[in-house]
């Protein structure tokens, strides 16, 4: 039917269509290029067009012809496909998720010790001596004689043997196995005090306390009969005596005051016994080549086999030994360790005799 309104209706849409600016191109979407290729899809099979591919060929023997610049944005979803969308614009490629970095885990703060719990890498420092140890630490240590029977017997001196047999000593300067820790040495001085006739110290933590009774048992020796012990004050024994002492130990009968024997002008059975007394029963590092008055007593005592009270005479010496003013060497090495021993000290260096 050609109406008359129908063909202004017409005409007035052509006009309209000739005369509107062409819209601009738009950034294809993923959305687009589906419904793009749909419409491909579409007209391909209604006019029964072959599927298009790309190909190396030359583009003079190529069915595709160039590409305006408006369809160079709507490129077949074909083609960006094969090219793995690395041509797309910046519309085509989705914004880029913000790179979120990732937060460095905390890291624990480092174990701090308190300086009462010092850390187990680093060993556990020792409580610095006192002045009075370090002075006994600078020391030496008397440690004692250990008596050899065989080297008596060799030498025709069994008479000395019988002396020590005479005062109970024998089976304990026998012992080889005795030993001398000078580290505990220095530390029983350094603490020693006395209390009475107790005689008190700790070594490596333990406690000792002994009289001269229980040091008897503790050594296996007498604790009875002569314990006079005099050094300096020479007054308690009685002038004559000292000069008899004298005149019997240098041989020389005409002396007229008590006076030092030396070693040399002794018999050799007294030089024995003497060098037994500075070593064993009141020991010494000095003066080592006479015998004083103190000296000469004990000689005459075990020449003439009356007995001494070795654990008296241990604890006199300790005591002058730990409160002279003199630089004395620390005497009893081998019997204080095993005393020691005795108590159950874990001793810290034990040097075998």
């Amino acid at each position: 039917m050609d109406l008359p309104w129908v063909r202004k209706l017409q005409a007035l849409r052509a006009k309209t269509s000739s005369y509107a600016p062409k819209a601009p191109p738009t950034q294809p979407t993923r959305k687009s290029y589906r419904l793009a290729a749909q419409g491909i899809k579409s007209s391909s099979t209604k006019q029964g067009s072959p599927v298009i591919e790309e190909t190396p060929s030359s583009s003079e023997g190529s069915p595709v012809r160039d590409p305006t610049p408006a369809e160079e944005h709507q490129e077949s979803p074909v083609r960006a496909s094969e090219q793995g969308s690395t041509e797309t614009s910046p519309q085509q490629t989705p914004a880029p998720k913000p790179v979120l970095k990732r937060k460095a885990a905390a890291q624990p703060a480092p174990a701090t010790h308190s300086p009462a719990e010092p850390s187990a890498k680093r060993p556990k420092s020792e409580v610095a001596p006192s002045a009075k140890l370090e002075k006994f630490q600078k020391r030496g240590v008397v440690g004692g004689k250990i008596v050899k029977a065989s080297y008596f017997h060799d030498q025709g001196l069994e008479v000395f043997l019988d002396k020590l047999r005479a005062q109970g000593w024998y089976e304990l300067f026998m012992k080889t196995q005795l030993g001398c820790s000078q580290p505990d040495i220095a530390e029983f001085y350094a603490n020693v005090a006395l209390h009475g006739e107790v005689i008190s110290s700790t070594v490596n933590g333990v406690m000792i306390e002994v009289n001269a009774q229980a040091l008897g048992v503790i050594l296996g020796v007498p604790a009875t009969d002569f314990e006079l012990y005099v050094r300096e004050d020479k007054s308690l024994l009685s002038r004559d005596r000292l000069l008899e002492l004298s005149q019997h130990l240098s041989q020389q009968p005409g002396l007229r005051s008590p006076q030092a024997v030396k070693k040399g002008d002794m018999q050799p059975l007294h030089q024995l016994l003497f060098w037994f007394i500075i070593k064993n029963i009141i020991p010494r590092a000095q003066g080592r080549n006479q015998a004083d008055s103190m000296d000469q007593c004990l000689i005459d005592l075990m020449d003439k086999g009356e007995q001494i009270n070795l654990p008296a005479f241990m604890i006199n010496h300790i005591m002058r030994i730990a409160t002279t003013t003199q630089a004395h060497d620390l005497g009893y090495g081998f019997l204080l360790t095993k005393v020691f021993e005795h108590f159950g000290v874990d001793l810290r260096k034990k040097v075998e005799a």
